[in-house]
């Protein structure tokens, strides 16, 4: 069975980049670059991770994981270049920090570590 992955960036480069690795390797995917279209794309598609960047244009992904968590569990990869901010998230349970700029493959692995083979 193939999961879906929410990424969730503001950056449509690594959107494209990150769809593009995760569907090579045989995940299905939904992106999203704000974080209210991040809560529609949550509660509509009901992902099995979230890929998080901690900067977007209308909240911070520390909010959005706060809210994210307030109502689910998913597991999340944090994929940022602001390593405070991540780290911290990072620490939290069911929360994994991968820095920008950053290997795909590192990426695919820790999301097949995660959701298991695609």
């Amino acid at each position: 069975m193939n999961e879906l992955v929410l990424a969730v960036d503001d950056n449509q480069r690594i959107l494209d980049l990150v769809t593009m690795v995760l569907r090579q390797a045989g995940y299905r995917t939904v992106t999203a670059v704000t974080g209210a279209e991040a809560q529609n794309k949550i509660t509509e598609e009901t992902p099995a991770l979230i890929i998080l960047d901690m900067s977007l244009p209308d909240t911070s992904g520390m909010e959005l994981l706060k809210a994210v968590r307030q109502t689910s569990e998913v597991p999340v990869i944090i994929l940022s270049a602001l390593d405070a901010a991540a780290g911290k998230a990072g620490k939290l349970p069911g929360v994994q920090f991968i820095s920008k700029p950053f290997d795909p493959m590192e990426l695919v692995n820790c999301v097949k570590q995660t959701l298991g083979p695609a």
